[in-house]
């Protein structure tokens, strides 16, 4: 008779028992093994994700994992243990671009071994919070041998790092070698990893090396847009900041009289502010700008907007202000500016070092960028808005409190999802403050992940802060011939990007968790060590490390078994180089190998442990593309402890759970 799921068998339950929970797990990990390990290595296929009306291509696990649907009897509860498992997953995402299929295959492997001892386990008293207590412990102790040995790949010498880095990007691009190529040339011309990745608007991929700041600034309206790549260039232009929202009276009262200046300078006004008022935006300000497009042939206003939610988002928006020698007008300095404005006092602007005016309420005075006296007064019955006036201006203004202080850049591109700035005038004080600021937080952010061990997004965001304040960058532009294909390459060319800037940032260590196979099988013979020959104790410390070592093997053997899928040949020892292109290995070393396995009376040996106990004594890889082994094939150290990190999280999360309960919004 079939076994019924928990929702047949009463659907106004939702607790699921522990032994259909360790039912489905095995289940749903085994699936999830199956189906990321297809895409895995440099011979790994693509997976086609098809989500209506869209589709995409990519051999990225996590994106695959994201997207999977169960559509299984217990399609409630594999789903949720299928996000759990991806809710994990992310920090090997977001920290190294890679990691996630590497992390599910040793988990899958742990896990199912680990059922296969868990009663003899039981019967020794090791209770499954003794294990994860045990692979804690063992765990911290990995990550520390694995600091020890991290090669440095940064370099001062421009070619050396090109070389450093081209190996990294070769493996993390399975090959790619015209995107290896850009991504170490950019490497080699910037010295840092400021590098990012977007979408070709023309279908054609290249490289380039800017200059500026490019921030997640972006145009309110397509209509803005006046050349090619859905961008607005701008020689020059004032820019004034808001960090609240933009009224119908801020706009009336500060932002018009502004743009009436701006537009007799031959200047355009861009307004950042995070929201604008919806009735606002649709009526007024939409009005006055069409009649403005309408006689002008041009809107002078430029309407941006930016993300302020987050401590970081309200950092990079402070940078900005201080690249544009200007301020962030707050809540405060915004109804100080309106009432004074109200009251008729008069409030004195910084348009920059050698531009200024004064607001004595509507009246504008401006001195031009030769100190000459050119001042108007602004009067919306006027045909232009503005009247000439002598005398209203000083070409020395004293600074008010409450002082707007719009800021200036040149050769700005502005799109509609961030935007560059070429060319700033920025106070060098200020701009000292904020690259030491962005030098000390990203310590800070080191420090607090080196003693946690927690998700490092932060340490992320703090590098990228630095990088962009350098105003040097890189930017690869991904080109293909659909946009299928496009969006492919892009994830390969991000993933890639990722795991560049973890290498130069944490180091490398020997690819295929050959490093850490190595680490833990050292670890295994120091705690055997430490038991003072006591058989029990050995047995168990055996069994917990095999376990743990097997399953980082079959990450390895995943990669080959992709590359040689009917090669895997077991033969017996002695007749081993019948079978194994001799050629490719040392005699001495795989003497070694076949004696072993005749010592221990095994009758058959593995084409792929061969391979992986090569790779173990002689500190290499068997690179699948040329078939044979090197050590360039590497990654980053960070790499192979997020992915220890994350497999430990997972079989904790597997192994100790005693029962589940799912909820969702609608009854079941």
């Amino acid at each position: 008779m079939e076994k019924k799921s928990f929702l047949e068998k009463d659907p106004m339950i939702n607790v699921i028992s522990k032994e259909e929970f360790e039912e489905r797990v095995q289940k749903v990990f085994h699936l999830l093994w199956e189906t990321l390990s297809k895409s895995f290595g440099p011979y790994g296929a693509p997976t086609l994700i098809y989500k209506y009306p869209y589709s995409h291509v990519t051999k990225d696990g996590y994106t695959i994992m994201k997207n999977l649907s169960l559509n299984t009897a217990d399609n409630l509860l594999d789903q949720a243990i299928a996000d759990m498992a991806a809710d994990i997953c992310g920090r090997l995402n977001y920290s190294v671009g890679d990691g996630t299929t590497s992390a599910v295959i040793a988990t899958n492997s742990i896990y199912q071994n680990y059922m296969k001892v868990r009663d003899d386990l039981k019967k020794d008293f090791i209770m499954p919070r003794d294990i994860i207590a045990s692979y804690n412990n063992i765990k911290e102790d990995i990550i520390e041998e694995l600091k020890r040995n991290i090669v440095d790949i940064r370099s001062d010498d421009p070619d050396v790092l090109y070389k450093n880095i081209y190996d990294i990007v070769y493996i993390s691009s399975n090959g790619d070698i015209e995107m290896t190529e850009y991504i170490s040339d950019l490497y080699r011309e910037l010295g840092c990893p400021a590098i990012s990745c977007e979408l070709a608007a023309d279908g054609v991929t290249k490289k380039r090396l800017i200059t500026g700041y490019k921030y997640d600034l972006s145009l309110m309206d397509k209509l803005y847009v006046n050349s090619d790549g859905n961008i607005m260039h701008l020689p020059e232009s004032d820019i004034i900041i808001f960090s609240t929202k933009i009224t119908k009276e801020v706009y009336e009262n500060i932002l018009k009289p502004l743009n009436m200046v701006c537009r007799r300078r031959g200047r355009h006004l861009v307004v950042a502010a995070p929201v604008y008022d919806e009735i606002a935006l649709s009526q007024v300000i939409a009005r006055d700008l069409n009649n403005e497009y309408q006689k002008e042939k041009d809107i002078n206003m430029v309407l941006m907007n930016y993300r302020s939610t987050s401590a970081h988002a309200r950092k990079l928006i402070n940078d900005f202000s201080v690249l544009t020698n200007t301020i962030v007008i707050d809540g405060p300095l915004q109804r100080s500016i309106l009432a004074e404005l109200k009251e008729g006092k008069p409030i004195t602007e910084i348009i920059n070092v050698d531009n200024r005016f004064d607001i004595p309420n509507i009246n504008l005075g401006l001195v031009d960028a030769n100190g000459h006296d050119v001042n108007y007064f602004y009067n919306s019955s006027d045909k232009d808005g503005f009247k000439k006036a002598q005398g209203l201006g000083m070409k020395n203004p004293t600074i008010s409190e409450n002082a707007i202080r719009l800021g200036y850049f040149r050769d700005g591109d502005l799109g509609l999802k961030d935007s560059t700035i070429h060319s700033f005038f920025y106070d060098k004080t200020r701009y000292e403050v904020i690259l030491k600021d962005a030098e000390e937080d990203l310590v800070e952010k080191e420090k607090k992940y080196q003693k946690l061990g927690t998700f490092n997004l932060e340490v992320s965001l703090a590098q990228q802060r630095l990088y962009a304040l350098r105003l040097k960058m890189g930017i690869i532009e991904v080109g293909a011939d659909s946009e299928l294909s496009q969006k492919m390459i892009k994830d390969s060319v991000d993933d890639a990007i990722k795991a560049a800037s973890s290498a130069f940032n944490h180091g490398t260590v020997l690819g295929c968790n050959v490093n850490l196979i190595q680490i833990i099988s050292d670890l295994k013979e120091t705690y055997i060590a430490r038991t003072e020959n006591d058989e029990d104790q050995i047995s168990i410390i055996t069994t917990l490390f095999d376990i743990l070592i097997n399953g980082f093997k079959d990450v390895y053997r995943t990669v080959l078994k992709n590359a040689f899928d009917d090669f895997d040949i077991p033969c017996h020892p002695v007749t081993a180089y019948e079978h194994l292109p001799s050629d490719k290995f040392d005699k001495n070393v795989m003497d070694t190998i076949i004696n072993e396995h005749q010592r221990k009376g095994d009758a058959t040996i593995s084409f792929f442990d061969v391979i992986i106990e090569y790779s173990l004594l002689t500190n290499q890889v068997y690179d699948v593309s040329s078939r044979s082994f090197s050590n360039k094939i590497t990654n980053s150290a960070q790499t192979d402890e997020e992915i220890l990190k994350a497999t430990i999280d997972l079989i904790s999360l597997l192994i100790v759970g005693n029962q589940m309960v799912i909820t969702q919004k609608h009854n079941f």
